[in-house]
């Protein structure tokens, strides 16, 4: 058994239940007759449960300030996240709505507002690959009488076109075409290789825009690229001159050509 003195030293080893089976044993019979030891064990265990109560209460309070500042912190997320929200929605369709503005300027108005160049400069393109096919036709005024005649019924006596122009070409053929439902003069030039290049002269009734515009010689010309053809065409007083070639050169000298003979 042990005395008090030993006994006060594994107090609180006992209390915690730290001490082997033989100790533990020891320090109960002692206890059992020993009023001052049990009072100072009861005074531990006092002390224990204390500072338990304190430790839980403070993870208590822990745990609720914790909580609370989640909960603040949730509900200021949602708070900006509803308030910041729609403004992005609002700009992404502004964004969204300028892109297909722009998209549609750059690829499909072009094409809603000049319908009307499109088809000419495509029928213009088509029927000169057409004459090359039907270079046997009997509408085709070949000498050169019967293409001066085709020329000044269709624009005058008073109005002429190059016979002529540059590397060679000569007017070998006139006849009346149709070009989108309107009568136009189409000649046709060809040098000495079988090449060939076509001028339309018709009415001038409204204006017409081409791919890309190019100012020479003081007059705007209209330029688009159809079928592997340089198709240009200009204006004169109440005549609308077109001319379809391979060679880009070629096509803007005998539109100028033309003009220039027209406003004569």
């Amino acid at each position: 058994m042990y005395d008090c003195h030993g006994t006060e030293q594994l107090l609180e080893a006992y209390v915690d239940n730290e001490l082997d089976a033989v100790v533990t044993q020891a320090i109960s019979e002692h206890l059992e007759v020993c009023a001052a030891c049990n009072r100072k064990m009861e005074d531990i265990r006092a002390q224990n449960e204390l500072l338990a109560r304190a430790v839980k209460s403070a993870h208590a309070d822990n745990s609720t300030l914790r909580a609370s500042i989640e909960a603040a912190t949730i509900a200021k997320h949602q708070q900006l996240f509803q308030w910041s929200m729609p403004r992005v929605q609002i700009w992404a369709t502004v964004a969204a709505f300028t892109i297909l503005i722009a998209f549609i300027s750059i690829f499909y108005l072009p094409r809603f507002l000049r319908p009307y160049t499109s088809s000419l400069f495509k029928a213009a393109a088509d029927n000169h690959i057409t004459c090359i096919r039907e270079t046997e036709a009997p509408d085709w005024a070949r000498t050169q009488p019967e293409i001066i005649q085709v020329e000044e019924s269709f624009i005058g006596r008073d109005r002429q076109v190059p016979m002529m122009t540059v590397d060679g070409y000569q007017l070998v053929r006139a006849r009346v075409c149709m070009l989108n439902g309107e009568k136009f003069l189409h000649l046709v030039y060809e040098n000495a290789g079988g090449r060939e290049a076509s001028l339309f002269v018709g009415p001038n009734k409204e204006v017409i825009f081409g791919d890309r515009d190019l100012a020479l010689d003081g007059k705007i010309i209209q330029m688009a690229h159809v079928s592997n053809l340089n198709v240009v065409s200009t204006q004169v007083g109440n005549h609308l001159v077109i001319v379809a070639a391979q060679e880009e050169t070629l096509a803007n000298t005998l539109l100028l050509n033309a003009a220039s003979r027209l406003s004569a």
